[in-house]
């Protein structure tokens, strides 16, 4: 659904805005927000966890004003973390947020513990989702999941690859409907997406289409968004 994107592009325009930014890329075992940022990173998150490094050797610096920590892609044992190594990243958490002004995690897709436990530390979780029926169908599975947390943050929702404004804001209205009746849970738009083939244009030039075309569709509405 594009959460990864969506994390690097905001990152990148937080820092536009003068604010200081940290990404962890925890989606375990296919992480690859490095590649989005077109970094070649030394570290990454797997030797912070066995103790080959700090996390601050591990962290690199992909554009000014944003650090990132590199996740790890192909290693089954990050997956599903055992609670010790939960406990760990959310002692990163701690140990980052004194320098950061937005630290933004970067997930896993779908309803894992890892994902349930990093969303319920969050202040704000953003669900991204698309027009599609099944995605949509996810976002609200994940909803009800994080729901369960009585201390969870605020959620917000972004509808990515919209047709356009009508269509965003049909499918936003919608799931939060759904979410007041059912799950007795506040959602909030925070904005959308435009389709906008500029996006996989700067995949394939692996550079964030925020910075590789900034006067495109999609870059004007994650400035929104920021």
């Amino acid at each position: 659904v594009g959460k990864t994107n969506l994390s690097v592009n905001l990152s990148i325009a937080l820092a536009l805005m003068k604010k200081t930014v940290t990404m962890l890329d925890f989606d375990l075992g296919l992480a690859n927000a490095d590649l989005l940022f077109n970094a070649v990173p030394r570290y990454n998150l797997s030797h912070v966890l066995s103790g080959r490094t700090t996390l601050q050797n591990a962290l690199v610096s992909p554009y000014p004003g944003v650090k990132l920590l590199p996740g790890t892609s192909g290693v089954e044992e990050l997956a599903d973390l055992p609670e010790n190594d939960r406990q760990k990243l959310f002692d990163l958490l701690e140990s980052i947020q004194r320098d950061s002004d937005f630290i933004i995690i970067d997930t896993s897709a779908g309803v894992s513990r890892n994902v349930i436990n990093f969303a319920a530390c969050a202040d704000e979780i953003i669900i991204i989702t698309t027009p599609e029926p099944t995605a949509m169908i996810d976002a609200y599975a994940t909803i009800k999941l994080i729901a369960k947390n009585p201390e969870h943050g605020d959620i917000r929702i972004v509808i990515n690859m919209a047709a356009n404004r009508i269509e965003a804001e049909k499918i936003s209205s919608g799931i939060i409907q759904v979410c007041t009746r059912f799950l007795n849970v506040y959602v909030e738009k925070l904005g959308y997406i435009l389709a906008d083939s500029s996006v996989s244009a700067a995949v394939r030039k692996k550079n964030p289409f925020i910075l590789q075309y900034p006067d495109s569709y999609a870059a004007a509405c994650v400035m929104q968004i920021a």
